[in-house]
């Protein structure tokens, strides 16, 4: 499906973090605790802050206009960021994990061209764990990172 203009496939960062927060949510976890921001100070727990990082393009360039080329392809790290209350609700704390891991092995079936309609994600491979825990506010916090490299559907690039 053609995207309506060029700007539409530029918003790559915007789609892919939607995306996976339809996925984490197909996946068990509650809309109201997903957030695509890391946020300071909250009281919401347990809670899945993510987010598109370190984006950078692949060097692979496509032709989004007769005669010219653009990068069409990128690599970088999504993060889902996992935070629950130790007293409260700590035991969640590996099933949440473990819904975002599921997720991301079954990429393939998960980013469909209905959620990433201009944009094929071709690889998300767990890349490191952070798991830290803050005792002033009583919070376990693992921040999984993911390799992804996303590129344009060659459909996707609207007629000149």
């Amino acid at each position: 499906m053609p995207a309506p203009n060029v700007k539409a496939i530029l918003r790559y960062e915007a789609a892919i973090l939607e995306a996976w927060q339809q996925i984490l949510i197909k996946g068990g976890v509650p809309t109201e605790k997903i957030f695509q921001e890391f946020l300071q100070a909250t009281s919401v727990a347990p809670r899945v802050e993510i987010n598109l990082t370190g984006i950078k393009p692949t060097g692979h360039r496509g032709v989004f206009k007769p005669g010219q080329l653009t990068f069409d392809a990128w690599h970088g790290s999504l993060i889902t960021r996992v935070i629950t209350r130790r007293s409260l609700n700590g035991q969640d704390h590996d099933d949440i994990l473990a819904i975002a891991r599921f997720q991301a092995l079954y990429f393939n079936e998960n980013f469909t061209a209905a959620l990433l309609p201009y944009h094929v994600m071709t690889k998300i491979q767990e890349s490191i764990t952070h798991r830290m825990i803050d005792r002033e506010r009583d919070e376990d916090m693992s921040e999984l990172e993911h390799e992804v490299l996303f590129s344009v559907r060659a459909v996707a690039w609207p007629p000149a």
